[in-house]
Protein backbone atom coordinates (compact mmCIF):
# COMPACT_ATOMS: atom_id res chain seq x y z
CA UNK A 1 0.00 0.00 0.00
CA UNK A 2 0.94 3.67 -0.01
CA UNK A 3 2.15 5.56 3.05
CA UNK A 4 -0.16 8.48 2.28
CA UNK A 5 -0.57 9.55 5.90
CA UNK A 6 3.18 9.94 6.27
CA UNK A 7 3.44 11.89 3.04
CA UNK A 8 0.65 14.24 4.13
CA UNK A 9 2.29 14.71 7.53
CA UNK A 10 5.59 15.65 5.91
CA UNK A 11 3.77 18.05 3.56
CA UNK A 12 1.98 19.65 6.49
CA UNK A 13 5.21 20.12 8.34
CA UNK A 14 7.16 21.51 5.40
CA UNK A 15 4.36 23.56 3.80
CA UNK A 16 6.20 23.14 0.52
CA UNK A 17 4.85 22.86 -3.00
CA UNK A 18 7.22 19.97 -3.64
CA UNK A 19 5.83 18.06 -0.69
CA UNK A 20 2.25 18.48 -1.83
CA UNK A 21 3.39 17.23 -5.20
CA UNK A 22 4.50 14.10 -3.39
CA UNK A 23 0.97 13.75 -2.02
CA UNK A 24 -0.44 13.77 -5.56
CA UNK A 25 2.12 11.20 -6.61
CA UNK A 26 1.26 9.08 -3.58
CA UNK A 27 -2.43 9.21 -4.36
CA UNK A 28 -1.78 8.10 -7.93
CA UNK A 29 0.35 5.22 -6.67
CA UNK A 30 -2.41 4.20 -4.32
CA UNK A 31 -5.00 4.25 -7.08
CA UNK A 32 -2.82 2.33 -9.50
CA UNK A 33 -1.43 -0.25 -7.13
CA UNK A 34 -2.99 -0.04 -3.70
CA UNK A 35 -6.63 -0.51 -4.57
CA UNK A 36 -5.82 -3.06 -7.28
CA UNK A 37 -2.99 -4.92 -5.59
CA UNK A 38 -0.89 -7.62 -7.15
CA UNK A 39 -2.71 -10.35 -5.26
CA UNK A 40 -5.97 -9.40 -6.96
CA UNK A 41 -7.26 -10.06 -10.46
CA UNK A 42 -10.30 -9.42 -12.62
CA UNK A 43 -13.02 -12.05 -12.56
CA UNK A 44 -16.69 -12.23 -13.53
CA UNK A 45 -19.23 -13.18 -10.86
CA UNK A 46 -22.97 -13.61 -10.64
CA UNK A 47 -24.73 -10.60 -9.19
CA UNK A 48 -28.53 -10.50 -9.24
CA UNK A 49 -28.48 -6.73 -8.70
CA UNK A 50 -26.48 -6.02 -11.87
CA UNK A 51 -27.71 -5.87 -15.49
CA UNK A 52 -27.99 -9.38 -16.95
CA UNK A 53 -27.11 -10.79 -13.52
CA UNK A 54 -23.31 -10.57 -13.88
CA UNK A 55 -20.45 -8.13 -13.32
CA UNK A 56 -16.68 -8.11 -13.01
CA UNK A 57 -14.90 -7.65 -9.68
CA UNK A 58 -11.37 -7.67 -8.34
CA UNK A 59 -11.06 -11.08 -6.73
CA UNK A 60 -8.34 -12.93 -4.88
CA UNK A 61 -5.65 -14.22 -7.23
CA UNK A 62 -4.73 -17.93 -6.89
CA UNK A 63 -1.58 -18.60 -4.88
CA UNK A 64 1.60 -18.27 -7.00
CA UNK A 65 2.44 -21.94 -6.52
CA UNK A 66 0.29 -25.04 -6.31
CA UNK A 67 2.12 -26.29 -3.24
CA UNK A 68 5.10 -25.70 -1.04
CA UNK A 69 6.05 -29.36 -0.81
CA UNK A 70 8.30 -31.31 -3.13
CA UNK A 71 5.79 -34.00 -4.06
CA UNK A 72 3.14 -31.62 -5.36
CA UNK A 73 0.78 -32.09 -2.41
CA UNK A 74 -0.87 -29.07 -0.87
CA UNK A 75 0.17 -27.65 2.50
CA UNK A 76 -2.52 -27.65 5.19
CA UNK A 77 -5.14 -24.94 4.78
CA UNK A 78 -4.25 -24.10 1.17
CA UNK A 79 -7.03 -23.07 -1.19
CA UNK A 80 -7.65 -22.72 -4.86
CA UNK A 81 -8.95 -19.82 -6.91
CA UNK A 82 -11.11 -17.34 -5.10
CA UNK A 83 -10.00 -18.69 -1.71
CA UNK A 84 -11.99 -21.91 -2.17
CA UNK A 85 -10.39 -25.29 -1.68
CA UNK A 86 -9.76 -27.02 -5.01
CA UNK A 87 -11.76 -30.18 -5.70
CA UNK A 88 -8.88 -32.06 -7.33
CA UNK A 89 -5.72 -33.21 -5.61
CA UNK A 90 -3.13 -30.40 -5.95
CA UNK A 91 -0.69 -32.70 -7.77
CA UNK A 92 -3.26 -33.05 -10.55
CA UNK A 93 -3.85 -29.33 -10.99
CA UNK A 94 -2.28 -26.57 -13.03
CA UNK A 95 -2.18 -22.82 -12.52
CA UNK A 96 -3.38 -21.23 -15.77
CA UNK A 97 -3.12 -17.70 -17.11
CA UNK A 98 -6.43 -17.49 -18.95
CA UNK A 99 -6.35 -15.92 -22.41
CA UNK A 100 -9.99 -16.42 -23.36
CA UNK A 101 -13.14 -18.04 -21.99
CA UNK A 102 -16.30 -19.30 -23.64
CA UNK A 103 -19.78 -18.16 -22.62
CA UNK A 104 -22.52 -20.79 -22.78
CA UNK A 105 -26.29 -20.92 -22.30
CA UNK A 106 -25.72 -22.93 -19.11
CA UNK A 107 -23.92 -19.89 -17.65
CA UNK A 108 -27.01 -17.75 -18.21
CA UNK A 109 -29.33 -20.45 -16.83
CA UNK A 110 -27.98 -19.70 -13.37
CA UNK A 111 -29.15 -16.11 -13.85
CA UNK A 112 -32.50 -16.79 -15.50
CA UNK A 113 -33.04 -20.00 -13.43
CA UNK A 114 -34.93 -21.63 -16.30
CA UNK A 115 -34.08 -25.15 -15.14
CA UNK A 116 -36.25 -24.57 -12.08
CA UNK A 117 -39.91 -23.82 -11.42
CA UNK A 118 -40.50 -20.08 -11.56
CA UNK A 119 -41.19 -19.93 -7.81
CA UNK A 120 -37.63 -21.14 -7.13
CA UNK A 121 -35.93 -18.74 -9.55
CA UNK A 122 -35.10 -16.17 -6.90
CA UNK A 123 -33.66 -18.84 -4.63
CA UNK A 124 -31.38 -20.06 -7.43
CA UNK A 125 -30.14 -16.54 -8.09
CA UNK A 126 -29.33 -16.08 -4.40
CA UNK A 127 -27.53 -19.42 -4.32
CA UNK A 128 -25.09 -18.37 -7.06
CA UNK A 129 -24.64 -14.79 -5.84
CA UNK A 130 -20.95 -13.77 -6.04
CA UNK A 131 -19.92 -17.16 -7.44
CA UNK A 132 -17.63 -17.16 -10.46
CA UNK A 133 -18.86 -17.49 -14.03
CA UNK A 134 -17.76 -19.78 -16.85
CA UNK A 135 -16.89 -23.38 -17.67
CA UNK A 136 -14.45 -23.46 -20.61
CA UNK A 137 -11.16 -21.69 -21.21
CA UNK A 138 -7.94 -21.48 -23.15
CA UNK A 139 -4.68 -20.21 -21.73
CA UNK A 140 -1.07 -20.83 -20.81
CA UNK A 141 0.26 -23.02 -17.99
CA UNK A 142 2.11 -21.02 -15.33
CA UNK A 143 2.80 -23.96 -13.04
CA UNK A 144 1.71 -27.60 -13.02
CA UNK A 145 1.62 -30.27 -10.34
CA UNK A 146 3.99 -33.19 -10.57
CA UNK A 147 2.57 -35.93 -12.78
CA UNK A 148 0.02 -33.55 -14.27
CA UNK A 149 1.37 -34.04 -17.79
CA UNK A 150 1.78 -30.34 -18.51
CA UNK A 151 4.64 -27.88 -18.07
CA UNK A 152 4.95 -24.10 -17.79
CA UNK A 153 4.42 -22.44 -21.16
CA UNK A 154 2.08 -25.10 -22.56
CA UNK A 155 -0.91 -23.65 -24.40
CA UNK A 156 -3.99 -25.50 -23.18
CA UNK A 157 -7.78 -25.62 -23.31
CA UNK A 158 -10.27 -27.25 -20.98
CA UNK A 159 -13.15 -26.92 -18.54
CA UNK A 160 -13.62 -26.04 -14.88
CA UNK A 161 -16.01 -27.48 -12.28
CA UNK A 162 -19.19 -25.45 -11.65
CA UNK A 163 -18.80 -22.02 -10.01
CA UNK A 164 -15.00 -22.09 -9.92
CA UNK A 165 -15.16 -19.96 -13.05
CA UNK A 166 -13.11 -19.34 -16.17
CA UNK A 167 -13.88 -15.66 -16.74
CA UNK A 168 -10.87 -14.71 -14.65
CA UNK A 169 -7.25 -13.77 -15.26
CA UNK A 170 -5.90 -16.88 -13.50
CA UNK A 171 -7.46 -20.21 -12.50
CA UNK A 172 -6.36 -23.47 -10.89
CA UNK A 173 -7.65 -26.12 -13.31
CA UNK A 174 -7.93 -29.90 -12.86
CA UNK A 175 -5.54 -31.55 -15.31
CA UNK A 176 -7.98 -34.35 -16.16
CA UNK A 177 -10.26 -31.67 -17.63
CA UNK A 178 -7.73 -30.03 -19.94
CA UNK A 179 -5.54 -30.78 -22.92
CA UNK A 180 -3.08 -29.15 -25.29
CA UNK A 181 -4.68 -26.44 -27.40
CA UNK A 182 -4.78 -27.05 -31.16
CA UNK A 183 -1.92 -25.06 -32.67
CA UNK A 184 -4.12 -24.06 -35.59
CA UNK A 185 -6.65 -22.21 -33.41
CA UNK A 186 -6.32 -18.83 -31.74
CA UNK A 187 -6.94 -18.65 -28.00
CA UNK A 188 -10.36 -17.13 -28.69
CA UNK A 189 -11.30 -19.91 -31.10
CA UNK A 190 -10.01 -22.58 -28.73
CA UNK A 191 -12.05 -21.20 -25.82
CA UNK A 192 -15.20 -21.71 -27.89
CA UNK A 193 -14.78 -25.49 -28.07
CA UNK A 194 -14.44 -27.40 -24.77
CA UNK A 195 -17.97 -27.41 -23.29
CA UNK A 196 -19.88 -27.44 -26.57
CA UNK A 197 -17.40 -29.74 -28.30
CA UNK A 198 -17.47 -32.26 -25.44
CA UNK A 199 -21.28 -32.14 -25.45
CA UNK A 200 -21.39 -33.06 -29.14
CA UNK A 201 -18.56 -35.62 -28.84
CA UNK A 202 -20.02 -37.44 -25.82
CA UNK A 203 -23.61 -37.35 -27.11
CA UNK A 204 -22.54 -39.17 -30.26
CA UNK A 205 -20.32 -41.61 -28.36
CA UNK A 206 -23.04 -42.56 -25.89
CA UNK A 207 -25.68 -43.15 -28.54
CA UNK A 208 -23.98 -45.65 -30.82
CA UNK A 209 -22.14 -43.20 -33.09
CA UNK A 210 -18.52 -43.56 -32.01
CA UNK A 211 -15.59 -43.13 -34.35
CA UNK A 212 -15.54 -46.10 -36.73
CA UNK A 213 -19.23 -46.95 -36.14
CA UNK A 214 -20.83 -44.32 -38.37
CA UNK A 215 -20.59 -45.71 -41.89
CA UNK A 216 -23.91 -45.40 -43.69
CA UNK A 217 -25.57 -43.69 -40.71
CA UNK A 218 -27.46 -40.42 -40.63
CA UNK A 219 -28.00 -37.70 -38.03
CA UNK A 220 -30.37 -34.76 -37.84
CA UNK A 221 -28.97 -31.73 -35.98
CA UNK A 222 -31.60 -29.19 -34.89
CA UNK A 223 -30.18 -25.74 -34.18
CA UNK A 224 -27.17 -26.45 -36.37
CA UNK A 225 -25.75 -22.91 -36.38
CA UNK A 226 -25.66 -22.49 -32.58
CA UNK A 227 -22.84 -23.06 -30.12
CA UNK A 228 -23.31 -26.83 -29.69
CA UNK A 229 -25.02 -27.37 -33.05
CA UNK A 230 -22.28 -26.01 -35.30
CA UNK A 231 -19.66 -28.14 -33.54
CA UNK A 232 -21.93 -31.20 -33.61
CA UNK A 233 -22.24 -30.86 -37.40
CA UNK A 234 -18.44 -30.88 -37.70
CA UNK A 235 -17.82 -33.78 -35.28
CA UNK A 236 -20.52 -35.85 -36.97
CA UNK A 237 -19.16 -35.07 -40.41
CA UNK A 238 -15.60 -35.89 -39.28
CA UNK A 239 -16.86 -39.34 -38.22
CA UNK A 240 -18.44 -39.99 -41.59
CA UNK A 241 -22.08 -39.39 -40.70
CA UNK A 242 -24.47 -37.92 -43.23
CA UNK A 243 -25.69 -34.71 -41.60
CA UNK A 244 -29.03 -33.03 -42.17
CA UNK A 245 -29.33 -29.66 -40.44
CA UNK A 246 -32.24 -27.52 -39.30
CA UNK A 247 -31.34 -23.85 -39.01
CA UNK A 248 -32.30 -20.47 -40.47
CA UNK A 249 -32.03 -19.96 -44.20
CA UNK A 250 -29.44 -17.26 -43.53
CA UNK A 251 -27.16 -19.92 -42.00
CA UNK A 252 -27.37 -22.43 -44.87
CA UNK A 253 -24.05 -21.45 -46.47
CA UNK A 254 -22.16 -21.58 -43.18
CA UNK A 255 -23.66 -24.88 -42.01
CA UNK A 256 -23.09 -26.51 -45.39
CA UNK A 257 -19.46 -25.41 -45.27
CA UNK A 258 -19.19 -27.04 -41.82
CA UNK A 259 -20.21 -30.41 -43.24
CA UNK A 260 -23.99 -30.66 -43.53
CA UNK A 261 -25.15 -32.41 -46.68
CA UNK A 262 -28.60 -30.83 -46.50
CA UNK A 263 -30.15 -27.85 -44.68
CA UNK A 264 -33.80 -27.21 -43.86
CA UNK A 265 -35.16 -23.81 -42.85
CA UNK A 266 -36.93 -23.96 -39.49
CA UNK A 267 -39.25 -21.15 -40.60
CA UNK A 268 -42.31 -22.16 -42.59
CA UNK A 269 -42.29 -20.10 -45.81
CA UNK A 270 -46.04 -20.52 -46.09
CA UNK A 271 -46.55 -19.04 -42.62
CA UNK A 272 -43.32 -17.30 -41.48
CA UNK A 273 -44.73 -16.30 -38.09
CA UNK A 274 -45.53 -19.89 -37.13
CA UNK A 275 -43.27 -22.96 -37.07
CA UNK A 276 -46.24 -25.03 -38.18
CA UNK A 277 -48.36 -23.36 -40.86
CA UNK A 278 -52.08 -23.77 -41.18
CA UNK A 279 -51.72 -25.75 -44.40
CA UNK A 280 -49.14 -28.28 -43.23
CA UNK A 281 -45.81 -28.68 -41.49
CA UNK A 282 -43.09 -27.55 -43.87
CA UNK A 283 -40.17 -28.85 -41.79
CA UNK A 284 -41.63 -32.34 -41.37
CA UNK A 285 -42.59 -32.45 -45.05
CA UNK A 286 -39.01 -31.59 -46.00
CA UNK A 287 -37.64 -34.26 -43.63
CA UNK A 288 -40.09 -36.81 -45.03
CA UNK A 289 -38.96 -36.06 -48.59
CA UNK A 290 -35.34 -36.53 -47.50
CA UNK A 291 -36.01 -39.86 -45.79
CA UNK A 292 -38.01 -41.19 -48.77
CA UNK A 293 -35.30 -40.08 -51.23
CA UNK A 294 -32.47 -41.67 -49.23
CA UNK A 295 -34.53 -44.70 -48.27
CA UNK A 296 -33.44 -44.65 -44.63
CA UNK A 297 -34.62 -42.86 -41.46
CA UNK A 298 -32.24 -40.92 -39.23
CA UNK A 299 -30.22 -42.94 -36.74
CA UNK A 300 -30.15 -40.07 -34.23
CA UNK A 301 -31.61 -36.62 -33.68
CA UNK A 302 -29.51 -34.15 -31.70
CA UNK A 303 -31.92 -31.39 -30.73
CA UNK A 304 -29.99 -28.41 -29.35
CA UNK A 305 -33.05 -26.13 -29.38
CA UNK A 306 -35.92 -27.75 -27.48
CA UNK A 307 -36.53 -26.88 -23.83
CA UNK A 308 -39.52 -26.24 -21.59
CA UNK A 309 -39.54 -22.51 -22.41
CA UNK A 310 -42.60 -21.27 -24.27
CA UNK A 311 -40.47 -19.94 -27.13
CA UNK A 312 -39.19 -23.51 -27.69
CA UNK A 313 -42.26 -25.59 -26.91
CA UNK A 314 -44.04 -23.77 -29.75
CA UNK A 315 -41.79 -25.70 -32.14
CA UNK A 316 -42.33 -29.14 -30.51
CA UNK A 317 -39.85 -30.78 -32.87
CA UNK A 318 -39.99 -34.25 -31.35
CA UNK A 319 -43.79 -34.41 -31.35
CA UNK A 320 -43.90 -33.27 -34.96
CA UNK A 321 -41.22 -35.72 -36.08
CA UNK A 322 -42.78 -38.73 -34.33
CA UNK A 323 -46.32 -38.15 -35.59
CA UNK A 324 -45.23 -38.16 -39.24
CA UNK A 325 -46.78 -41.08 -41.15
CA UNK A 326 -43.35 -41.89 -42.61
CA UNK A 327 -40.95 -43.03 -39.84
CA UNK A 328 -38.27 -40.34 -39.66
CA UNK A 329 -36.24 -41.85 -36.82
CA UNK A 330 -34.97 -45.42 -36.47
CA UNK A 331 -36.37 -47.53 -33.66
CA UNK A 332 -33.31 -47.47 -31.43
CA UNK A 333 -31.77 -50.47 -29.76
CA UNK A 334 -28.76 -51.07 -27.56
CA UNK A 335 -26.62 -47.96 -27.08
CA UNK A 336 -28.87 -45.87 -29.31
CA UNK A 337 -32.22 -46.90 -27.79
CA UNK A 338 -32.66 -43.30 -26.62
CA UNK A 339 -31.88 -41.76 -29.98
CA UNK A 340 -33.85 -38.50 -29.79
CA UNK A 341 -31.38 -36.49 -27.69
CA UNK A 342 -32.04 -33.04 -26.25
CA UNK A 343 -29.78 -30.80 -24.16
CA UNK A 344 -32.43 -28.61 -22.50
CA UNK A 345 -35.59 -29.51 -20.60
CA UNK A 346 -37.78 -28.83 -17.57
CA UNK A 347 -36.80 -29.59 -13.98
CA UNK A 348 -38.21 -33.13 -13.76
CA UNK A 349 -36.11 -34.27 -16.71
CA UNK A 350 -32.96 -32.80 -15.17
CA UNK A 351 -33.70 -34.89 -12.07
CA UNK A 352 -33.94 -38.02 -14.24
CA UNK A 353 -30.69 -37.00 -15.98
CA UNK A 354 -29.07 -36.54 -12.56
CA UNK A 355 -30.10 -40.06 -11.51
CA UNK A 356 -28.49 -41.47 -14.65
CA UNK A 357 -25.39 -39.36 -14.06
CA UNK A 358 -24.98 -40.43 -10.42
CA UNK A 359 -26.23 -44.03 -10.49
CA UNK A 360 -26.06 -45.09 -14.13
CA UNK A 361 -29.79 -45.85 -14.00
CA UNK A 362 -31.55 -44.68 -17.19
CA UNK A 363 -35.19 -43.87 -16.40
CA UNK A 364 -35.91 -42.00 -19.61
CA UNK A 365 -38.70 -43.44 -21.72
CA UNK A 366 -37.54 -45.38 -24.75
CA UNK A 367 -36.40 -43.28 -27.68
CA UNK A 368 -35.87 -40.04 -25.75
CA UNK A 369 -33.14 -38.65 -23.49
CA UNK A 370 -31.86 -35.44 -21.96
CA UNK A 371 -28.08 -35.46 -22.32
CA UNK A 372 -25.82 -34.06 -19.59
CA UNK A 373 -22.15 -33.60 -20.47
CA UNK A 374 -19.39 -34.90 -18.17
CA UNK A 375 -16.18 -32.95 -17.55
CA UNK A 376 -14.03 -35.20 -15.27
CA UNK A 377 -11.54 -37.39 -17.13
CA UNK A 378 -12.25 -35.64 -20.44
CA UNK A 379 -8.60 -35.11 -21.45
CA UNK A 380 -8.73 -37.94 -23.97
CA UNK A 381 -11.84 -36.51 -25.61
CA UNK A 382 -10.23 -33.06 -25.77
CA UNK A 383 -7.25 -34.72 -27.44
CA UNK A 384 -9.60 -36.24 -30.05
CA UNK A 385 -11.16 -32.82 -30.65
CA UNK A 386 -7.66 -31.38 -31.05
CA UNK A 387 -7.00 -34.06 -33.66
CA UNK A 388 -10.13 -33.05 -35.58
CA UNK A 389 -9.08 -29.39 -35.46
CA UNK A 390 -5.51 -30.01 -36.62
CA UNK A 391 -6.81 -32.23 -39.43
CA UNK A 392 -8.94 -29.31 -40.63
CA UNK A 393 -12.21 -31.02 -39.65
CA UNK A 394 -13.18 -28.78 -36.73
CA UNK A 395 -13.12 -25.00 -36.71
CA UNK A 396 -15.31 -23.07 -34.26
CA UNK A 397 -17.18 -20.00 -35.42
CA UNK A 398 -17.20 -16.96 -33.14
CA UNK A 399 -20.42 -14.99 -32.82
CA UNK A 400 -18.70 -12.27 -30.77
CA UNK A 401 -15.46 -11.59 -28.88
CA UNK A 402 -15.98 -9.30 -25.90
CA UNK A 403 -13.68 -7.88 -23.21
CA UNK A 404 -13.53 -8.98 -19.56
CA UNK A 405 -15.35 -5.93 -18.22
CA UNK A 406 -18.76 -5.64 -16.61
CA UNK A 407 -20.10 -4.17 -19.84
CA UNK A 408 -18.47 -6.88 -21.94
CA UNK A 409 -19.74 -9.80 -19.83
CA UNK A 410 -23.22 -8.27 -19.61
CA UNK A 411 -23.32 -7.90 -23.38
CA UNK A 412 -22.29 -11.57 -23.72
CA UNK A 413 -25.25 -12.61 -21.55
CA UNK A 414 -27.54 -10.25 -23.44
CA UNK A 415 -26.59 -11.96 -26.70
CA UNK A 416 -27.05 -15.40 -25.13
CA UNK A 417 -30.52 -14.41 -24.04
CA UNK A 418 -31.39 -13.29 -27.58
CA UNK A 419 -30.90 -16.93 -28.76
CA UNK A 420 -29.95 -15.70 -32.21
CA UNK A 421 -26.20 -16.19 -32.25
CA UNK A 422 -24.28 -18.04 -34.95
CA UNK A 423 -21.48 -19.90 -33.22
CA UNK A 424 -20.02 -19.17 -29.78
CA UNK A 425 -19.62 -16.02 -27.72
CA UNK A 426 -16.14 -15.64 -26.22
CA UNK A 427 -14.68 -13.28 -23.63
CA UNK A 428 -11.11 -12.19 -24.28
CA UNK A 429 -9.32 -12.13 -20.94
CA UNK A 430 -5.84 -11.20 -22.12
CA UNK A 431 -4.70 -10.05 -25.55
CA UNK A 432 -2.16 -12.14 -27.45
Amino acid sequence: GCAISRVILVAHLLHSQQAWGAVSCGLLCCISSGFFSRDQMRAAVYDRHSPEGVRTVFDQRPPPSLSSTADGTSPPGSAGAGGRAPRSAPGSQALIRVRAAGVNPVDAKFVFADKLPRALGGLAQRAVQNRRVGFDFSGVVIRAGRGCGFKPGDEVWGTMPPFQGTLAEEIVAPCDQMGLKPSCLSFEEAAAVPLSGLTAFQALDQHGLREGQCEGKRILVIGASGGVGHLAVQVASARGLQVTAICSKESFAVVTELGASECIDYKNPRSPDSPVGGDGDFVVEALEETVIRVGKPFDMVLDTVSSHLAVDTAFSYETRIRRCSTPLLEQGSGADVHNYVIIGAHTSMWIVAGIKRLCGLNLFQRGHELFWVRFPNSSGELESLRGYAEAGKLHPRLAAVLPLTSEGVQEAFRQLHSRRTQGKIVVQVERE
